[in-house]
């Protein structure tokens, strides 16, 4: 929704007075630090209309950081996602950590700041809010902040210090406070000014304090019994408190401070709740003015009452002069107190069910009767109303001033009465909310929902389903439609307003049999920014054939994998898979294609729904995300030429295997056996080390002290059932380790497990060699290594994928040791991980060292052997977009960094290991030149880096007109596309750029040349919405062009 049609959703005639940012775009300044003297310069540097950018950070403030008189927004990490912005109240007494002094007509914004506990840091101090806002601006806003540990969060209106006229919104916040030895907790304090008495009610209206959407949690702590306040309300305050969740109550004050009450309260839509600790009397107090009280729950709560009025008195006089607390101020007697003649002493200057204004009572002035109104509250089922609080040393009494049907009204709403639009519309003023709302997951044709038809046989309709788009900020006010021959065409049904419903069916069609037809769907969010554009798979128009009835023969295999007749059991890519087939036949109407689908079960179409393949019995589909680690199943049906099917066949599925699956360099254990799922120390002890270590600080010591048994290893369940594994580990043979070895000795170090169908590879030593046993048999033995004593080895062994020739291969040191053959052909996984020392014979007792355990799906190599090597680089470029292509010698992780200098400044990041690498870069810009390198690490962490390399993105052809300026026209920018705006002369100039309104959006300067290209953002950065906008080109030499240009999607 645009900030502006909100108002056009008020129905009636209300004071309206909402200060928006007058400032269509912003410069951030970011502050250095936490602290509070970076923080300060910041905003000290800041002009109306700025942001001020808090860093992730934590720091303790000793005095208040004030902003006065400025609109501008004020922001915490929080606010965009990257963390924590905290502040620790450590300010002395009187003051607060964030002050803010409003100036009239501007609006400022405090957003995702966290402040904490005050207590800790200053035990002594009286509790003073985090941030109090005093002023006269009437139109603020405080949103998604946490406020933690403290007694009071928000001082609206500066209640414990300057009374001031200012209202604004508080919404989106958390509050979690605690009751000390010796105050209160308020949550929020919402002052006021004694003049708002003076003025007309305005209940319904923006003008108060908005509290919305927050949470509030007050611990209620032994130590002090009594009030839990959420709010606190005087000093001539106007609050409405809505859609919130909390456990202490609203507190709506008459008197305190030598001020008057508040004025009104609008208390709806809220949930109170009770954790069994909360002490406080009742969910809503009045003690002032009027208000409404509906639409509330109260949960498991332990109130006495829901909402009760309680000390209609005032310890001041109507001239402010003040008083100590005297109840008896109005029992009649007083001649101060402005109350009937006879009537006890009623009614008192601003108690419950007064408001501003005069009525004039058998002669006698008054104040205006204005009643409190409740209905439609509920605690635990019960409905509930209000009730009279009657203090131990009430004079007068309380029934005498507050009476049901007079000044107030129990299940009775308030006549005329309308609340004010929810939400607040300064919610919608959060000029970040530039994105446009969620893609659509998921376009289907056919009107069932959830469900995907692959044709239809209607000649003159089309059908089709789509998940919900969202927007947390301006919501989705529709949905758009297409219908074209093509995916994202629209040939057949231009772009059609579809409202809110995620269901269409488009009728007057003229379609053709034999025909797919495809709907394309986006969304638009309130401020009509555009999701980006998701289609369906398509519907064809079958042909009726009455004669066949038989559908075709099922496909009798489908192979994972692009080799035809071979079945790939994985894959080394996350975006891309293949799938081959048996063809099938139908004798009657023959075949017409085959549908495909991809799914992480078979039948399953979570990544890829049913799509026409035509009558290839092939598929490469590319642009996936896949997961490491998972197994996906390619899906095949067969439609013959009556639209008859056959069965699902499904593939047994291909793993994708990408990275490591488990690494542990035993720097970080915290318990018996760290990182690992258990061990056997049956026959020994196992504990880390600072005696010996290969990287780091220490290693893992695994002492075998039995001479029976033979036990003493580690167990790694690994996370990840997968058909192939490089296993290393680092060992080191202390001293005298093959002491009394005789020559048919020996040990195994390594043990690697499928545990269900109990297939192995394991790794054995003796004195003078290596023996690999699989599968039960002693498949290789490798004598003539002669091992030493006092030094690390680096042992890799790969176990491979099942087999009838299954290669299993070694490395020692980096150099292949062993390469053999063996038999496993049956399914198995590997799944378990052992390592240490096991199986020894003939009674040996060693002790070994082990350290920089890793477990891949890809050759890891010995740890700080060297970095990879970079080698054969190329750059391939199409539109704005660019393929870098290149190898690395050993497997490795790599980062492209860009820019259009040497200092780059963007990077994109390879999310997998690999030794053949392509890495995509988009968002280019047409005719610019980039410098670009590449930086590839392997898994210790070794990085390389390549020499600076230059590409250039080809240039738009300008028209051949010279007095076309600006082209091309209309400009879409999605794709990374420019405009380019013409000067006259080589010289350079100036253009710039106004919204249809006048409003600036961006001005580009260039002291050279004939030409400037523009990315369609506006200063800050911010893609431009889709619409008309001017342009004003001034030339170097004077020359002074205007026009129009059309921004779109």
């Amino acid at each position: 929704m645009k900030i502006f049609d909100a108002f056009k959703k008020i129905t009636r005639t209300v004071p309206v007075i909402l200060m928006f940012p007058v400032f269509a775009y912003s410069a951030t300044i970011v502050s250095t630090s936490c602290t509070q003297g970076a923080v300060q310069a910041a905003i000290n540097a800041a002009v109306d209309g700025d942001t001020v950018q808090l860093p992730v950070g934590s720091s303790t403030w000793t005095a208040s950081v004030t902003c006065t008189g400025k609109a501008i927004t004020i922001q915490g990490a929080r606010t965009i996602g990257a963390g924590e912005s905290e502040i620790i109240d450590g300010t002395p007494i009187s003051q607060m950590p964030l002050e803010i002094v409003s100036a009239y007509g501007k609006f400022f914004r405090v957003t995702g700041l966290t402040f904490r506990d005050h207590l800790t840091a200053n035990p002594t101090k009286r509790p003073e809010a985090c941030i109090r806002v005093s002023g006269n601006s009437k139109s603020w806003r405080i949103d998604h902040c946490y406020f933690m540990d403290h007694i009071c969060g928000v001082d609206a209106g500066g209640a414990w210090s300057t009374k001031s006229p200012t209202y604004g919104l508080i919404d989106h916040c958390t509050f979690y406070f605690r009751k000390d030895q010796n105050t209160v907790p308020i949550a929020v304090f919402i002052g006021g000014d004694d003049s708002f008495w003076n003025e007309p009610l305005s209940m319904g209206t923006s003008i108060a304090t908005y509290v919305e959407d927050c949470f509030f949690y007050i611990a209620d702590y032994a130590a002090k019994s009594g009030d839990l306040d959420t709010t606190h309300n005087e000093d001539g305050s106007k609050m409405v408190f809505r859609h919130n969740t909390c456990n202490g109550q609203v507190e709506i004050w008459g008197v305190g401070n030598c001020g008057k009450s508040s004025v009104s309260a609008e208390v709806y839509d809220n949930v109170f709740y009770s954790d069994g600790k909360n002490s406080s009397i009742v969910a809503i107090s009045f003690s002032g003015g009027t208000g409404v009280v509906f639409n509330n729950i109260m949960r498991n709560t332990n109130y006495s009452a829901p909402f009760m009025f309680s000390y209609p008195y005032r310890e001041c006089d109507y001239s402010g002069n003040c008083f100590a607390w005297q109840q008896n101020l109005c029992d009649g007697t007083s001649s101060i107190d402005g109350n009937l003649p006879g009537m006890k002493g009623w009614p008192c200057y601003e108690q419950p069910g007064r408001g501003p204004g005069i009525d004039l009572v058998n002669g006698t002035t008054v104040q205006k009767s204005e009643p409190v109104y409740e209905w439609n509250n509920f605690m635990d089922g019960a409905k509930v109303g209000f009730s009279l609080f009657h203090p131990n040393t009430c004079t007068p009494d309380v029934t005498d001033h507050i009476k049901e049907r007079r000044d107030y009204y129990n299940d009775t709403p308030r006549p005329g009465y309308f609340p004010y639009q929810y939400p607040h519309p300064l919610q919608l003023t959060d000029i970040t909310d530039l994105t446009p709302p969620s893609n659509i997951s998921a376009v289907r044709d056919g009107a069932a929902v959830n469900t995907d038809a692959l044709f239809t046989y209607s000649t003159a309709a089309l059908s089709a389903n789509w998940t919900q788009s969202s927007d947390a900020e301006s919501g989705v006010a529709r949905y758009l439609y297409a219908i074209g021959t093509a995916a994202g065409g629209t040939d057949i049904a231009a772009w059609t307003d579809n409202g809110t419903a995620t269901v269409i069916t488009k009728t007057g069609l003229a379609l053709s049999q034999g025909s797919t037809y495809y709907f394309t769907v986006k969304a638009e969010n309130g401020k009509a920014l555009p999701s980006a554009a998701a289609n369906s798979n398509g519907q064809y128009v079958a042909l009726l054939n009455l004669t066949d009835i038989t559908p075709p023969s099922d496909p009798l295999y489908v192979y994972d994998g692009s080799a035809a007749g071979v079945d790939a059991v994985y894959t080394d890519t996350n975006t891309t898979l293949s799938a081959n087939w048996t063809s099938s036949a139908d004798a009657d109407s023959g075949i017409a294609r085959y549908w495909v689908a991809i799914g992480t079960e078979p039948s399953g179409t979570s990544v890829l729904g049913w799509t026409d393949n035509a009558m290839a019995a092939s598929i490469t589909k590319t642009g996936l995300n896949l997961i490491d680690g998972a197994t996906y199943y390619f899906s095949v049906k067969v439609e013959n030429g009556a639209g008859l099917l056959s069965a699902v066949k499904s593939s047994n599925g291909a793993r994708v295997m990408l990275g490591v699956v488990f690494r542990d360099d035993f720097e970080n254990w915290v318990s018996q056996y760290g990182n690992w799922f258990g061990g056997n120390a049956a026959a020994g002890t196992i504990g880390i080390t600072t005696e010996q270590k290969k990287l780091g600080n220490n290693s893992v010591k695994l002492m075998d002290t039995s001479a029976i048994l033979d036990e003493c290893y580690l167990v790694k369940d690994l996370p990840l059932n997968c058909y192939q594994y490089d296993a290393r580990f680092y060992f080191y043979f202390p001293a005298g380790f093959f002491t009394g070895w005789g020559t048919n000795d020996r040990v195994s170090l390594m043990r690697l497990w499928d545990t269900t169908a109990n297939r192995y590879v394991i790794f054995t030593i003796s004195k003078t060699g290596v023996v690999f046993q699989v599968n039960k048999s002693w498949d290789g033995a490798y004598p003539g290594v002669t091992w030493e004593e006092g030094r690390w080895y680096c042992l890799e062994v790969r176990a491979p994928a099942p087999s009838s020739t299954a290669t299993v291969k070694c490395w020692l040191d980096g150099a292949e040791l062993a390469s053999f053959n063996t038999n496993l052909g049956d399914a198995h996984t590997w799944n378990q991980l052992q390592v240490g020392l096991m199986d020894a014979v003939n009674a040996l007792m060693p002790t070994l060292y082990v350290d920089e355990v890793a477990v891949a799906d890809f050759y890891i190599g010995p740890a700080g052997a060297a970095a990879p090597s970079i080698m054969n680089i190329s750059a391939s470029v199409s539109g704005t977009a660019a393929t870098i292509a290149f190898n690395t010698d050993i497997s490795a992780r790599s980062e492209i960094d860009y820019g259009t200098s040497a200092s780059y400044g963007s990077t994109v990041t390879e999310g997998f290991y690999a030794q053949s690498h392509s890495i995509a870069v988009s968002g280019l810009t047409t005719g610019q030149t980039y410098h670009y390198r590449i930086r590839s690490r392997n898994l210790d962490g070794l990085e390389t880096a390549s020499a600076d390399k230059t590409l250039t993105v080809g240039t738009v052809t300008p028209p051949a007109n010279p007095e076309v300026k600006a082209y091309p026209n209309p400009a879409s920018f999605s794709n990374g596309s420019t405009m380019v705006f013409r000067f006259s002369g080589n010289s350079g100039g100036e253009v710039k750029i106004f919204t249809i309104s006048g409003d600036r959006v961006n001005t580009l300067t260039t002291a050279s040349g004939s030409a400037i290209n523009w990315d369609g953002k506006n200063d800050d950065g911010q893609r431009l919405a889709s619409g008309i906008y001017i342009y004003k080109i001034t030339s170097a030499n004077g020359d002074k062009v205007t026009g129009k240009l059309a921004v779109t999607r």
